[in-house]
């Protein structure tokens, strides 16, 4: 969508375009707010699983932390996206984010005030994280209205890229601000971030195309859960798609929910060392949002998403006979830029095939699906690691995980897959 502004020409107000290679100033401040959210995560990210670690020094109770925060996508997704097709999206962003703020907030009071009960700081864990069910499918339907559809791969492509300069720059930061400021002053940080989020899309306006389907308020609350799961699970793409995803986030998640352990416990890395094993990979991940677009042009997305999975299942081979953070961090790289180029193609294609007025409820099915199976591969990892101490039997499941769904995905229609797909009829109700 064009900025909407005039200039004054001779007196007359005439109406005024942005460049079309500029993406819209709108747009730029959502990826403004995005950007320091993001930074804000990447520090909580790294700090709460050493914070349950210095309180427990159980490899479990961290592979549960990690479980926790996927959890609200089980429950939560299917209501976040009825909520991102119900209300003003823009408006939900800014609320989302000053209540993360506040929750924050709360966890900084907890761990000031000396109190280290996981029974206390485990449901403010699963406060924070339970807002991202309903915050995701808001963000992803906005881009769109924001964007032209020609500007869509370059604009989630951008998303990903400030994510995963995050990932280089956050865990850097990261190591060291808990090094000189602690774990309390990290989650301060966190929380005016969500506060800095909250303004710049505050200053998005209040614009067309930013509304949702009015229609969706009248129908019932099960009538708008069926339409988006019938819609997701009747189109073959989407449902493929999302298995696809399932199986390997499956797999990676059994290795992230314990990459902190695998780093200082097995192979003794310091803080600094954690924080450059942390920041290799976003370098991969930078590089895979560079490349997405121009891959994107290529190849049809179906088989560059399943193409991306067998890559990822190949480079955590080497992990099983990396003895030093560096060579985990390197092969790591390879994988999160695959990643990165894998969930920019399925963002776009999602946005492609599916019309605004059904996007958020399909957004958050097709996560739930993808998601689904997080929470139990943390736990599954983390009772494995606690009772056979060998991280490399993790990884030799999670390479295995991911060659078969890549390999079996080209079996599905995922594999013939043509650019030139239109969106599918929305399914009778």
């Amino acid at each position: 969508m064009e900025q909407d502004t005039t200039i004054a020409v001779n007196d007359e107000k005439v109406a005024y375009q942005e460049p079309e290679h500029l993406l819209p100033r709108r747009y730029v401040l959502l990826l403004g707010g995005f950007f320091i959210s993001t930074v804000g995560n990447w520090l909580y990210q790294l700090a709460l699983p050493l914070l349950v670690y210095t309180l427990t020094h159980s490899a479990l109770n961290m592979a549960l932390t990690y479980g926790l925060t996927y959890l609200p996508f089980v429950l939560f997704s299917p209501f976040g996206g009825i909520v991102a097709d119900r209300v003003d999206r823009r408006r939900f962003l800014v609320l989302g984010d000053l209540f993360s703020a506040l929750v924050v907030g709360l966890l900084v009071l907890v761990v000031s005030l000396g109190i280290h009960s996981l029974l206390v700081i485990y449901p403010l864990v699963f406060m924070l994280a339970g807002i991202m069910p309903f915050y995701h499918p808001a963000f992803q339907s906005l881009v769109p209205s924001l964007v032209k559809d020609h500007q869509l791969a370059r604009a989630n492509a951008w998303l990903q890229g400030a994510e995963n300069i995050v990932m280089v720059v956050g865990p850097l930061i990261g190591g060291l601000l808990i090094v000189s400021l602690g774990v309390t002053s990290v989650l301060t940080i966190d929380m005016f971030s969500f506060v800095g989020s909250a303004v710049l899309i505050a200053c998005i306006g209040n614009r067309s195309g930013m509304q949702t389907n009015e229609g969706a308020t009248g129908a019932s609350l099960l009538a708008q859960l069926y339409e988006g799961l019938s819609y997701t699970w009747r189109h073959p793409i989407l449902r493929y798609g999302s298995f696809v995803f399932l199986g390997t986030n499956f797999a990676l998640a059994a290795i992230e929910a314990n990459y902190v352990y695998f780093l200082t416990k097995v192979l003794g890395a310091s803080p600094v060392q954690l924080g450059l094993a942390f920041a290799i990979p976003g370098l991969g991940a930078i590089g895979g949002a560079i490349i997405a677009p121009r891959l994107g042009r290529r190849f049809s997305p179906g088989p560059l998403i399943l193409g991306c999975s067998m890559v990822a299942g190949l480079m955590l081979l080497p992990l099983l006979v990396a003895t030093n953070s560096l060579l985990v961090a390197v092969p790591w790289a390879v994988v999160t830029g695959a990643g990165t180029v894998s969930a920019v193609t399925w963002f776009t294609l999602r946005q492609r095939l599916v019309p605004q007025s059904l996007l958020g409820r399909v957004i958050a099915f097709t996560r739930l699906f993808a998601y689904a199976a997080v929470p139990l591969s943390a736990v599954a990892s983390g009772i494995i690691l606690g009772t056979t101490r060998d991280i490399h039997l993790i990884i030799g499941i999670a390479a295995a995980i991911d060659l078969v769904v890549g390999g079996l995905g080209w079996l599905t229609p995922l594999s013939q897959r043509k650019k030139e797909d239109t969106p599918m009829v929305a399914p009778n109700m």
